[in-house]
């Protein structure tokens, strides 16, 4: 059972996910930095992160370290953590291609706001973008599914914030 109820879980989303609209809004840019946002007590706390790297492994290799990095600072164990991030979305290939998405002609562009709870619980919401003049983002269609504890969301994203807490817990 989560510290947080389905409830809270999709209030954090929420507020994640219109933060997350508010800045793609206000701000045109050609690029969103991504945000990694963590639910410590009744409180969310925001890191801006770098650019990841480009390979599945070597970004969850950063979020492990990110993981034991806040360990090792004495916070105290995240009961959610969410990952708002650019990427690229494609429906699965019904020729069973293996190919990512951003090679995938019919693949769109999205910002992802994903969450994980402390004990597993996992959600996402996708917001669409287009690119306007200059290449600046414009934000399109958000899709949001609330949280419901029969049916999770999964997927390699997620495995990044899989990685958080397996480095937080080991406390590299």
């Amino acid at each position: 059972m989560s510290d947080l109820t389905a409830e809270q879980f999709n209030t954090f989303l929420e507020s994640i996910v219109e933060m997350t609209e508010g800045v793609l809004k206000e701000n045109p840019q050609e690029d969103y930095a991504p945000m990694l946002f963590l639910v410590v007590g009744e409180q969310l706390q925001v890191s801006m992160l770098e650019e990841l790297p480009d390979s599945p492994e070597e970004r969850a290799e950063a979020f492990e370290e990110f993981g034991a990095y806040w360990r090792s600072e004495g916070q105290a164990r995240p009961s959610a953590v969410f990952l708002a991030a650019e990427t690229w979305v494609a429906a699965r290939d019904p020729d069973g291609n293996d190919r990512r998405p951003s090679e995938n002609p019919d693949a769109w562009e999205a910002v992802f706001v994903m969450g994980r709870t402390a004990d597993g619980w996992l959600n996402a919401t996708e917001i669409e973008i287009k690119r306007g003049a200059e290449n600046v983002i414009i934000p399109g269609e958000t899709i949001t599914t609330p949280y419901d504890e029969e049916s999770d969301a999964s997927g390699e994203q997620h495995a990044l914030l899989d990685a958080f807490y397996r480095g937080y817990d080991a406390g590299l």
